[in-house]
């Protein structure tokens, strides 16, 4: 299985760097034509960081794997990956 994973939103040292409009949805469908699952790392900016509850919501994307983090406990670090059954989680 081949995978193509990506930050939502990056910049640990760069700042808030945000793709441009309609990158993650074309990576979406890319990864659809070829077979290739989608895994977006949400630990920076995940958990309503961006004004949704995940950033990807934003373009209506819904990946195959979710990674979240940090944000889920009181103080605490905690990391949990999110993932959909085949066409049940798509809109």
């Amino acid at each position: 299985m081949i995978a193509f994973v990506a930050e939502t939103v990056g910049g640990a040292t760069a700042g808030v760097l945000v793709p441009v409009p309609g990158y993650l949805r074309a990576v979406r469908e890319v990864c659809d034509r070829h077979g290739v699952l989608l895994i977006l790392d949400e630990v920076m900016c995940g958990m309503g960081r961006t004004g949704a509850l995940h950033a990807c919501e934003a373009e209506g994307v819904v990946p195959d794997l979710l990674v979240v983090a940090k944000a889920r406990g009181a103080a605490t670090s905690r990391s949990a990956p999110c993932w959909r059954r085949s066409g049940s989680c798509r809109r």
